[in-house]
């Protein structure tokens, strides 16, 4: 390619080639599947670094995976997939990037790397909210296997939560390149682009704290469940126990038990059985046990 290109696209093993020093840092093998994460670095007036984006919705995937070396008056994107140049094809049709220096035309690729992701986030609130109201109605179906929901969403959000973490270590690094070039403007947009993405951490380690604050509240309901039966279980064998001490007082039969002979007795037993009960049950709803 034209090294007089101020924008260029090329391939990881040419990279390599053309900057084996750089590369050593960034692309060791010029393979851009060893790309793990989103870094940056700087070396004298240079930056270096890879971009990694996951998938909003399953975050074990990834969509856009390239590395990239900007110099004062040069930006090279590393790639191999081709969705680099779709994306710069789509940030051209906006604005004529042959004329903005390469820290502009950086910002204006990592914005667009995280433009509709407010809007996901939002998606993904409103579907933690649906299951909160299933969690807090009492009529409604609970997901049989909340706690793998719970699980799984608390997994995706943590992997989010970092590859924010690591995006604003990227634009602090490109923030602080463009301080040192002296080019204001470029670092007041990457000063307005980092606070953007912390933002975006900020929501979702919120969203971690609403998936555990789910998971509580449905286990409140279990214990609140758990309490009830208990309660109700206590309360039959409280009611059941001086009928059970009195039958077994009367069914012990010795002989010289003069109750047996007594005409009546069985019914005066069962009378006073029913009066025991609907004393204890006078007395349970005094006391507003039930």
């Amino acid at each position: 390619m034209d090294d007089k290109k101020r924008i260029e696209i090329i391939s990881g093993r040419e990279f390599c080639e053309r900057y084996p020093a750089v590369a050593g840092h960034t692309l060791p093998s010029g393979d851009l599947s060893t790309v793990k994460h989103c870094s940056a670095g700087m070396f004298g007036d240079l930056v270096a670094g890879t971009l990694l984006v996951p998938d909003k919705q399953d975050p074990d995937r990834h969509v856009f995976r390239c590395g990239f070396y900007m110099e004062r008056d040069r930006l090279l994107l590393i790639e191999e997939d081709g969705k680099a140049v779709h994306a710069m094809s789509d940030i051209g049709d906006t604005m004529d990037i042959s004329r903005e220096s390469p820290a502009f035309v950086m910002f204006a690729l990592l914005e667009y790397l995280i433009r509709d992701d407010m809007l996901l986030l939002e998606e993904y609130d409103k579907k933690l909210d649906g299951v909160e109201e299933k969690v807090t109605d009492g009529n409604a179906d609970i997901p049989e296997d909340l706690d793998g929901f719970v699980s799984e969403h608390r997994k995706n959000l943590r992997r989010l939560s970092g590859y924010y973490k690591l995006l604003a270590d990227v634009i602090d690094v490109l923030e602080e390149a463009s301080a040192k070039a002296g080019n204001e403007r470029d670092r007041q947009l990457f000063t307005f682009l980092g606070n953007k993405v912390d933002r975006l951490r900020s929501d979702v380690v919120e969203m971690i704290e609403y998936v555990l604050q789910i998971r509580d509240i449905h286990q409140s309901r279990i214990n609140a469940h758990q309490n009830k039966v208990m309660q109700i279980l206590t309360i039959v064998t409280t009611v059941f126990m001086p009928l059970t001490l009195i039958t077994g007082w009367y069914g012990m039969n010795f002989h010289d038990m003069p109750e047996l002979d007594m005409p009546g007795a069985y019914a005066a037993v069962a009378v006073i059985a029913a009066v025991v009960v609907v004393i204890e049950i006078m007395l349970f709803k005094k006391k507003k046990w039930f």
